[in-house]
């Protein structure tokens, strides 16, 4: 939230959205540490004893102030200028750990096997979508084969055609 000149309104939409949050997300840079809106809101955080992940979105800023100790020696994920798609799926991977190890600390259970049901119902759908995409390969190469049976037939048409009326203007010039 950067809003410079927060409105009652504003803050109290702010602070509902802290308090009902499970985990608070913290995308620091040193445009965030300058907001006031962005202290209120991490401190409201903090206060509220919310977990905090925090992400670097400014490369080489290293946070300092307020936000140097809310953040304190907590790991942060760096997302970098153009972090590579394999450096964004491992960090990406961290931050589910750490979004797991939240819930479970929570009291929530941890899932047994996290996509076992989800991961049946897409190889179903992957599946069926094979066999449907199959199908449908079939059919086309069905209507290719029966276009071009029709083409060669047509083709054939004409040349019998062309033929007959060749050797009627040859014999039609002997006479």
């Amino acid at each position: 939230l950067d809003v410079e000149q927060m409105k009652a309104s504003t803050l109290a939409a702010m602070a509902e959205a802290v308090e009902q949050a499970s985990v608070v997300f913290i995308l620091f840079s040193r445009e965030y540490k300058e907001s006031e809106a962005c202290r209120t809101e991490g401190e409201y955080a903090y206060i509220q004893r919310k977990p905090i992940i925090p992400l670097k979105v400014q490369p080489n800023y290293r946070a300092d102030g307020w936000l140097g100790a809310l953040l304190g020696s907590k790991l942060y994920y760096e997302t970098g200028d153009n972090p590579s798609e394999e450096s964004f799926r491992v960090q990406l991977q961290e931050v589910k750990k750490e979004l797991l190890s939240f819930a479970v600390a929570a009291g929530g259970d941890a899932p047994q096997s996290p996509n076992k049901d989800g991961l049946a119902d897409a190889e179903r759908r992957a599946t069926a979508a094979e066999r449907k995409v199959a199908e449908l390969e079939a059919k086309l190469a069905n209507a290719v084969a029966d276009r071009d049976a029709k083409l060669e037939a047509l083709e054939q048409r004409l040349v019998n055609k062309i033929d007959a009326a060749t050797a009627a203007i040859l014999a039609a010039l002997k006479k």
